[in-house]
């Protein structure tokens, strides 16, 4: 995942390369965020090629950022508080404002040392979780969960303290606790669409898929054109084999976002694993229109392409597929394509 463009956008939704694929008749979740090294294959005595489709997961979050009203807590604005004015606030508040630019241009370690400054002179909750933040997109997780252990300290009620430091901790896998600081920030603020994504990405991870569906139940709910969450709870209702149910999640992703390649892969799983072959393969088509190099689209059509008695086709398909990293095709190549 990049996270210098993870940060960029505002509690928008979520899901990069959340890929599920199938090896035989069963299905193998990988992680969510860092790909798993793919299992090591031998060919069995007996390949077949499974009708089971290989839905993938459009993972895409994002943290909640600081906003204008967020540069000093009120009771800590020294424009706002009775007699002399705090000069020492007053500098720590420059320098929080120039690293926020900074960190918005881009400029990571002049955002840090800026904000640095900053809470040398004071110490202040919003400059913590800046600084934590801007340390995430730096792929710097040590010292960003250290910051924003800071700023729950001096912010506990704090709903972006509290989703922030979740984030962080599920980038570091660490999920118990992640899952905690996000149940928390529901607490505190029952609508927060993020929380409920990155609980339902843990519950994945846990292969809890009745937790994973219930969360995004709550996305949807909340944001009802979110096309991102209908093609992730399509992939849950795939693993819970309800096939019509995720079908029914893809066709509304699609209606928000026809150029969406995941929703059109996840659909054509779906039709392949109720043997609707021929309106699968328009699928999987469709989603290599949009993305040439998916490596689950081209192993999914030679699937269908074999079901349908296109046995060249499907070897094509599977030796793309392979040559683009998925290795689990390895068997079906061995044994149909040699």
């Amino acid at each position: 995942m990049n996270m210098k463009i993870f940060f960029k956008h505002a509690v928008l939704f979520l899901f990069t390369s959340f890929t599920i694929f199938t090896y035989g008749e069963s299905l193998i979740p990988q992680d969510t965020v860092k790909k798993s090294t793919a299992p090591k294959t031998t060919a069995p005595k007996e390949v077949k090629p499974s009708t089971t489709g290989t839905p993938s997961n459009s993972k895409k979050s994002t943290i909640i950022r600081p906003g204008k009203g967020d540069v000093l807590n009120q009771n800590q604005n020294p424009s706002k508080t009775k007699g002399p004015v705090d000069t020492n606030k007053l500098k720590a508040q420059e320098y929080f404002k120039t690293g926020s630019r900074k960190e918005l241009e881009g400029d990571y370690q002049g955002a840090i040392d800026d904000f640095s400054k900053s809470i040398s002179i004071y110490k202040n909750g919003n400059t913590y979780l800046k600084r934590g933040l801007t340390y995430i997109s730096m792929d710097n997780y040590t010292l960003a969960i250290e910051d924003l252990n800071e700023a729950v300290k001096l912010m506990p009620s704090s709903v972006k303290a509290y989703f922030t430091r979740g984030v962080c901790l599920y980038e570091m896998q660490d999920l118990e606790k992640a899952d905690e600081d996000l149940t928390r920030c529901i607490e505190l603020d029952s609508t927060n669409k993020g929380a409920y994504n990155y609980k339902a990405a843990i519950k994945m991870q846990e292969n809890d898929f009745l937790g994973a569906l219930e969360n995004y139940n709550h996305v949807i709910k909340l944001d009802s054109s979110n096309k991102e969450a209908y093609t992730n709870r399509g992939m849950v209702r795939h693993y819970l084999k309800d096939y019509k149910g995720a079908l029914e999640d893809y066709d509304k992703a699609l209606k928000l976002d026809p150029y969406n390649p995941t929703a059109y892969n996840n659909r054509g799983a779906a039709k392949l694993t109720l043997q609707e072959y021929g309106s699968a393969l328009v699928d999987f088509d469709a989603a290599l229109n949009l993305k040439d190099d998916y490596a689950d689209a081209y192993g999914n059509r030679g699937r269908a392409r074999f079901n349908t008695n296109d046995q060249t086709g499907a070897c094509d398909d599977w030796q793309k597929a392979y040559s683009l990293g998925l290795e689990s095709i390895k068997d079906l190549i061995v044994k149909h394509c040699q």
